[in-house]
């Protein structure tokens, strides 16, 4: 059996501590700060979490741009070359087009590589629910699986790994062209703050909204539990907008609602996706039912 090599991107949240130990290869995206162009990193290597949280702050526009073909070719290209194939689980394609860059770079190098096989799956997820699939993917890598059995397992459970939170506006949202002119609506209303899901489609979708910000942790808790199958990945991974009080009071909501042994894992929201969804944003993310996933208006 051939072996294979995973591919990621930056979206996923996983920092080269994961990467390493899984052998997980990651394409970054980009985010261009007034004149600076800098790749994502959730290592924070060429600006640290702080500074560029700062800088959104502020009010600066930061705008992003997917991972390139450019750097695909060249992951692929270097697993290929190793006689190894390779399995990219792309972030979302409803957030963003960077499975279209992989696609163009596997073709480019499929076709100097008889024989090499490259698959690519759209994981309907971004954040640490792509992470957290990414990290299944690699356990059964590990245990022997083969291409098409972790293939396989990806396909059936990627509507599985889910996300709830909220942010203070869904402005920066907009902008970013994720959600519609009429749920952005509601959102800019004073104190009001919308509860957002994982679409069927990939997408976010702003379910409900609630009055305050402790409330909202409260209704995202309250959904997280009655989705959540904690019995086959009892993990809940807190995300957050450089603002790890937030992500400490989370988490005891989540405690005293929950309670039960659950492993708490704590995560700063990547460049690409902040900039998309704005400071105060927290996101949980977990495995649960699909039918938490709701179909888009």
């Amino acid at each position: 059996m051939k072996d294979f090599i995973l591919v990621t991107d930056t979206c996923s949240g996983l920092n080269s501590e994961v990467l390493n130990k899984y052998q997980i290869k990651c394409a970054s995206t980009h985010s261009l700060i007034g004149e600076k162009d800098i790749l994502s990193s959730n290592d924070w290597v060429e600006m640290s979490a702080h500074e560029f949280y700062d800088l959104v702050r502020s009010g600066m526009r930061i705008t992003n741009s997917q991972a390139d073909s450019i750097q695909f070719e060249n992951i692929f290209t270097e697993i290929v070359e190793s006689g190894k194939d390779a399995l990219y689980i792309a972030c979302s394609s409803a957030l963003t087009s960077s499975i279209r860059e992989a696609e163009r770079a596997a073709k480019e190098v499929l076709s100097k590589h008889k024989g090499a096989r490259i698959e690519i799956i759209d994981s309907l997820c971004a954040c640490y629910a792509e992470g957290m699939l990414v990290i299944e993917a690699a356990k059964r890598r590990e245990a022997g699986k083969s291409l098409d059995e972790v293939m396989a397992y990806v396909e059936e459970h990627k509507l599985n790994f889910n996300e709830v939170g909220s942010v203070d506006s869904l402005k920066y949202l907009r902008q970013a062209g994720r959600v519609s002119a009429a749920a952005s609506f509601f959102g800019g209303l004073i104190g009001i703050k919308p509860i957002i899901i994982f679409s069927t489609k990939g997408g976010n979708y702003a379910c409900e909204k609630v009055k305050g910000r402790r409330n909202s942790m409260i209704r995202s808790v309250e959904l997280m539990k009655e989705y959540a199958l904690f019995d086959e990945i009892n993990e809940i991974h807190i995300s957050h907008a450089d603002d790890e009080e937030d992500a400490i009071e989370f988490k005891k909501i989540c405690e005293e609602m929950i309670g039960g042994d659950i492993n708490y894992y704590f995560h700063i929201i990547d460049a690409a996706i902040d900039s998309s969804v704005g400071p105060g944003t927290f996101i949980v993310n977990f495995y649960g039912r699909k039918e938490m996933r709701k179909e888009e208006a």
